[in-house]
């Protein structure tokens, strides 16, 4: 695949979504269900930042997290994957039914720099597929919408 580089970077484009409260701290924006939000002339993409294990055990927490992301004008979905140490078999149930719901609305969903333990994961279960992988941050940067 390959991309045209805008001249910004990931700092530049997105921003916190602030608390209810207007304050906006980076350990708030990425965790799930706040994710860090980019929008130009009505374009909007959102990014959920997870990290650790996600599974059965957090798995009420997740999906939520999840189905907040493809509300309103959203076009794009990014669920930034590269701090997730362990992704269970019920994880990746809740992943798979996520991106048919995401597709089901025409939106665009990516995971961005998944583990190599979270690829090979999916593709255990053969249900890499139903993914669009983002390896980098150039990558990344050049799915966005631009002006």
């Amino acid at each position: 695949m390959e991309y045209e580089l805008p001249e910004l970077t990931l700092e530049e484009i997105f921003t916190p979504a602030p608390k209810p409260e207007g304050d906006v701290t980076p350990e708030r924006a990425t965790a799930p269900g706040r994710p860090l939000i980019y929008e130009t002339n009505g374009r909007k993409v959102v990014m959920g930042v997870f990290h650790g294990t996600i599974s059965v055990a957090n798995a009420d927490n997740f999906s939520p997290a999840l189905q907040e992301m493809i509300t309103g004008n959203v076009e794009i979905i990014i669920l930034a994957l590269e701090n997730v140490t362990k992704l269970s078999h019920s994880a990746v149930g809740i992943l798979v039914d996520f991106a048919a719901g995401v597709l089901g609305r025409s939106k665009q969903l990516y995971l961005y720099k998944p583990t190599q333990h979270i690829e090979q994961r999916l593709q255990d279960l053969n249900v890499a597929g139903f993914f669009k992988i983002l390896h980098s941050e150039d990558e990344l940067i050049c799915v966005l919408p631009t002006e």
